[in-house]
């Protein structure tokens, strides 16, 4: 059995986009551990200690907690679309994901 050019390149697409979507998850899960609270105890004393232009470090990372859920599922949900378009063949799901990665 001979496989394609047309092949390959759809099994690239999905073994990238699905990259993609583990680094969505990382953000994701990084995000939601942060957000409740699954540091040490010891260590979100320290990082309140820690002032960066007027900004309490514990502060700032609680609030860019909140920041690396979003930008972590909608990375997840456009990779999400991107390997059922391309598995499946579904036009605008790939429409969107290329116009996701253009605007990046």
């Amino acid at each position: 059995m001979r496989y394609g050019a047309k092949h390959y390149s759809i099994n690239q697409s999905i073994n990238f986009i699905l990259i993609y979507k583990l680094l969505g998850l990382g953000l994701l899960v990084v995000g939601i551990l942060v957000k409740i609270n699954a540091l040490s105890s010891d260590v979100t004393p320290a990082l309140d200690t820690i002032e960066v232009a007027d900004y309490k470090l514990g502060e700032l990372t609680n609030n860019l907690s909140v920041v690396f859920i979003v930008i972590g599922a909608f990375i997840t949900v456009i990779a999400g679309l991107g390997v059922i378009g391309a598995c499946c063949k579904v036009k605008w799901m790939l429409i969107v994901v290329i116009v996701w990665q253009s605007i990046i």
